[in-house]
């Protein structure tokens, strides 16, 4: 829905919530493959409430033409290969990696004080300079992707 004018937006915004509280989330100039953006999905896992996290998988996520979303892809791919086709700044794969995954072993230790859970999927997101964003946890990830990237492959 695109309107003129910041004040028509917020009447149509609020006009569809309501009395409803909402999180927007801020824009994320996602990184693209294609000319479409990606995002990266990072699957940890620990055996115990009071065993580590390690990291169970990933994949690439991209999103399909004309969206800016990843949430209706049909195209997953290896991590390794998002990162060395999209147009980022110039970073090392490897290290890139080891930081994602680093950032997600931190917050599964934060999110597990306060969740029973014993799989965590971190949606996330690299922008064109390779900076690392948090898109989202999931509680419950579907593992069904990785199925398809193993099929593929």
């Amino acid at each position: 829905m695109i309107r003129d004018g910041k004040r028509p937006t917020w009447y149509r915004i609020r006009n569809m919530t309501r009395d409803r509280d909402y999180i927007v989330q801020q824009w994320i100039p996602l990184a693209r493959l294609d000319k479409r953006p990606f995002d990266i999905r990072i699957v940890v896992r620990r055996t115990g409430r009071n065993a580590s996290w390690k990291i169970k998988g990933m994949f690439a996520k991209v999103a399909e033409e004309g969206y800016v979303v990843t949430n209706v892809s049909n195209r997953i791919i290896p991590v390794e290969e998002a990162i060395e086709c999209a147009r980022m700044k110039s970073t090392s794969t490897k290290k890139l990696i080891k930081k994602m995954q680093k950032v997600c072993l931190t917050a599964s230790k934060h999110l597990g004080r306060y969740y029973p859970t014993h799989v965590i999927g971190f949606d996330i997101g690299l922008d064109s300079d390779a900076r690392i964003w948090i898109i989202e946890p999931n509680l419950k990830p579907s593992m069904k992707p990785f199925e398809r990237l193993r099929k593929k492959n």
